[in-house]
């Protein structure tokens, strides 16, 4: 497994922090930053927010359903902090209650890692990690003008579960708390 430990540490509190956003009533990505400290943090988010296209609401989605045979649709965001570098990621789906099937609609990354001394590694690294989890990159990369020098990593593959999982719980309203999203899990999560 690639991203030991912070893959382990990020998925829950990332898919708590959603959660905490809904008990909120807030939309996930301005619940995190409201709670922000860092400039740097917040403007990745907004960053993220604008690339993305992310619709400004609540979640669940009014229209969340976690029965039936059409497709209902859902995003997620997670954020992480590794080594000097800032990472969020937005994700969108689309799930077939009666099967249990995700599919992942589209992925938007933003990074944050200071200084870029190496431009194409910092892609190859964002998109490998997108890669690894999903194979279905759609990336959007921040580029600071000055910063501090950070690293690109393996950051992106600890970002994408969170927020699928935030994503199917915008679609269907049922918390995500169990990896794999395999059909059978999903479905097993959309009877509970």
């Amino acid at each position: 497994m690639r991203t030991p430990g912070q893959f382990q540490q990020n998925f829950p509190r990332e898919v708590a922090i959603s959660e905490a956003a809904a008990l909120a009533g807030a939309d996930p990505i301005q619940f995190r930053i409201e709670h922000a400290k860092e400039e740097r943090v917040k403007a990745l988010l907004q960053r993220l927010r604008d690339e993305s296209g992310w619709e400004t609401r609540k979640s669940p989605h009014a229209k969340a359903m976690a029965t039936g045979t059409a497709p209902v649709r859902g995003q997620g965001v997670s954020l992480m902090y590794r080594t000097g570098s800032y990472w969020a990621c937005a994700c969108e789906i689309s799930v077939t209650p009666a099967t249990g099937a995700i599919k992942v609609e589209k992925v938007t990354m933003v990074v944050d890692p200071g200084i870029v001394v190496n431009p194409l590694q910092l892609k190859r690294q964002v998109e490998g990690g997108i890669k690894d989890w999903l194979s279905y990159p759609i990336l959007k990369i921040h580029r600071p003008e000055v910063g501090n020098y950070g690293q690109g990593s393996e950051a992106a593959n600890a970002l994408d579960a969170p927020a699928i999982a935030a994503a199917l719980f915008d679609a269907t309203g049922k918390p995500a708390r169990r990896l794999p999203f395999k059909p059978a899990n999903v479905k097993e999560l959309l009877k509970a």
